[in-house]
């Protein structure tokens, strides 16, 4: 669905298109992708800087560069949401493995994608981690993103979705 690998001509469609004719450039705009194994996914010494990767980015901020106030209010906020604002400072990587996946998906949710993909978001996370990952993705939502999740454990987000799909011998079927 990203692009990462060649799909055939009118598998999958977004916003109306065949994804085999967009540019893994153009999807990557307004698809985000939240990695199964969080340390994959990171690239800054701490949790803070890892939550403002993306805007920067998407600004062409450098490092030493000031974000908008704007920016940096909805990190501490999400920060606070996901109760990761006592270890902003905190190497990611020394993080619990629930807080990798919270910070990872926030990571993503603070670009304002369009659509964000979440895979197995909840392995390893406790039913609070769980709980808050669930209230992230509604506030996403409620901002108007989608969001794609592949989970085996549906129930931490049942009566949240909208659609939900499962795997039925190899087929995807509407539930």
């Amino acid at each position: 669905m990203l692009g990462l690998l060649p799909l055939p001509a009118g598998s999958i469609f977004w916003q109306g298109r065949d994804i085999a004719g967009i540019s893994l450039y153009e999807l990557a705009e307004e698809i985000g992708y939240v990695f199964q194994q969080p340390e994959l996914q990171f690239v800054t010494a701490n949790v803070m800087e890892e939550l403002l990767y993306g805007p920067r980015c998407q600004l062409r901020l450098r490092a030493k560069d000031d974000l908008p106030e704007q920016v940096m209010q909805q990190a501490e906020e999400v920060l606070q949401l996901l109760g990761l604002h006592l270890e902003q400072d905190a190497s990611p990587y020394l993080l619990s493995g629930g807080k990798k996946r919270l910070l990872s998906a926030a990571s993503v949710f603070m670009t304002g994608k369009k659509l964000i993909i979440l895979d197995e978001p909840t392995a390893g996370a406790d039913y609070l981690g769980a709980g808050r990952l669930s209230a992230l993705c509604i506030r996403v939502v409620q901002e108007g993103a989608s969001i794609l999740m592949i989970t085996h454990e549906p129930e931490f987000f049942a009566g949240e979705c909208t659609v939900r799909w499962h795997l039925d011998n190899g087929r995807l079927k509407r539930t």
